[in-house]
């Protein structure tokens, strides 16, 4: 349990809650100018509470908050401010660095991850700036050739070919899946972001949250895994909330085929839902 405390100036990570460790509490702490991540929680972990906490300043090159293979974890109640990549990122480790061509490799270290970040509650914080506010499957579509992963990947090599410059002589994976499903994401309230929530898996709920000058306040979609699995966002439910702008397309952006998508506005604009989300299966309350 870490209470009342301040962690500052870690050379990489703030708070950890190791592998395998379930129900660490980190309650009414103060986390700022971290080199990396402030509060990580890893893999084969869960049940953590992270409580009434400030994180602020923390980065510049990763979130404030990780939830690597980690589950039914609660964090409510916190105040992010000032983290530049963003606040909450949740992912699967895709086994880094197993690679032999890894100049991290140690044979047998790096260990695999065998559990998702699923069943996540995200209820209660205030976020304020940073690129992205919270982002569930954080590496669903990003390339992470610089990781050297183990894992199997279904994609084509053909998508790798950057790689060649790096390791001439073994054309390595870029893309791999990322797991993060059924997390809840309410009474939020998340502002001043260029993304406040973005959602790469399925069966995710954003509920109840108050969104407030962000360039877009919430993405649902997957690009490679949409584009070359033909596995789109499905089951998305977003509901009660208040969003930022007067246009639609700043309220919800539904990209790369999502599908079975639940909208529920607050407020709808007549006809907004009929023209933007056609395709999709939604509920509008007007009022």
């Amino acid at each position: 349990i870490g209470k009342s405390s301040i962690i500052s100036r870690s050379k990489l990570m703030g708070f950890v809650a190791s592998r395998f460790i379930k129900g660490a509490v980190l309650k009414n702490s103060e986390l700022f100018n971290n080199k990396a991540v402030a509060v990580y929680l890893a893999s084969e972990s869960g049940y953590h509470r992270i409580i009434n906490n400030k994180l602020h300043h923390n980065g510049p090159n990763r979130e404030a908050l990780s939830i690597d293979a980690s589950s039914y974890n609660t964090i409510a109640r916190n105040h992010f401010w000032e983290n530049p990549k963003g606040a909450i990122f949740s992912y699967k480790n895709c086994w880094e660095h197993e690679d032999p061509l890894s100049p991290r490799y140690k044979h047998g270290k790096s260990l695999p991850r065998t559990m998702h970040a699923d069943k996540n509650r995200i209820v209660d914080n205030v976020i304020e700036g940073g690129e992205t506010g919270i982002w569930i499957a954080h590496r669903q579509s990003i390339a992470l050739t610089g990781m050297y992963c183990a894992d199997p990947s279904p994609y084509p090599l053909y998508l790798s070919m950057v790689t060649l410059f790096i390791a001439p002589n073994k054309l390595r994976q870029a893309y791999w899946l990322d797991f993060s499903k059924r997390n809840k994401i309410k009474r939020n309230t998340i502002t001043g972001t260029q993304r406040a929530v973005v959602i790469e898996d399925n069966y995710n709920t954003i509920k109840d949250n108050s969104f407030s000058d962000n360039q877009k306040d919430v993405i649902v979609g997957t690009k490679m895994r949409s584009f070359f699995l033909k596995r789109p966002v499905i089951g998305t439910r977003i509901i009660g909330n208040q969003f930022s702008g007067r246009s639609i397309e700043r309220y919800v952006d539904l990209t790369f085929g999502s599908k079975k998508t639940i909208v529920d506005f607050k407020r709808c604009p007549d006809g907004a839902h009929k023209s933007i989300f056609r395709d999709q299966l939604n509920i509008c309350n007007l009022d």
